[in-house]
């Protein structure tokens, strides 16, 4: 990686589309648990009020089957409010306890609200939205750098083996570990999101043209 590679990877400015109307003021993007895409099931906890209670010690079984008996899973949640273009990235393990998501109310510590996403102007097909590695987000630019130059591949070849040597951290004491990225290709309203486990690959289970 050059100077000018690793310096090119920065927060784009762009905005995120300003959601419009939804069945009830709160909009989830894709959600992760335990390295499966759980979109659909936890929409269904959206309340009509634009809240959202999440019991962390009860998701595996609201989440059943169990994606890996006998390992600590972790749930991530990419939301947003209707009429904000701020998103927001939920990021807890099923030992956290409960979870209460609302407009007003304050961020708990399983909570960021994001930045604007990150590209690269050699690369300026795609966005990295949010990447998570275990219990933590990664900002590290040479690890968002690899991610993507990965997606902007459009000749879909390849793959990256998700290790602690590739993000660059062990961010939850040697326990084995989820990995969730959010991104998005330029010109498209649809975030994407692809997940797994520690050890398996980051391959191509995306559709470019949404």
């Amino acid at each position: 990686m050059t100077f000018l590679d690793w310096n090119l990877v920065e927060s784009t400015g762009s905005e995120l589309p300003v959601l419009g109307n939804t069945s009830c003021g709160l909009w989830v993007h894709a959600a992760t648990f335990g390295g499966v895409i759980v979109t659909e099931k936890i929409r269904e906890l959206c309340a009509q009020d634009g809240t959202m209670d999440i019991e962390m010690d009860r998701m595996v079984h609201f989440l059943s089957p169990d994606p890996h008996y006998g390992r600590i899973k972790t749930l991530t949640v990419l939301y947003q409010f209707e009429g904000d273009e701020s998103l927001y990235v939920l990021n807890a393990p099923e030992t956290f306890g409960s979870i209460h998501i609302s407009r007003t109310g304050r961020l708990r510590t399983a909570i960021q609200r994001l930045e604007s996403p990150y590209k690269i102007v050699a690369f300026p097909d795609v966005e990295i939205v949010a990447a998570i590695w275990g219990l933590k987000r990664m900002k590290t630019r040479s690890v968002l750098l690899d991610l993507i130059r990965f997606f902007s591949d459009k000749d879909e070849q390849g793959a990256i083996r998700m290790t602690n040597e590739f993000w660059k951290e062990d961010t939850w004491n040697g326990q084995a570990k989820t990995w969730s990225i959010y991104f998005r290709f330029t010109g498209s309203d649809k975030i994407q999101c692809v997940t797994g486990w520690e050890q398996q690959a980051l391959e191509v289970p995306w559709c470019r043209h949404v």
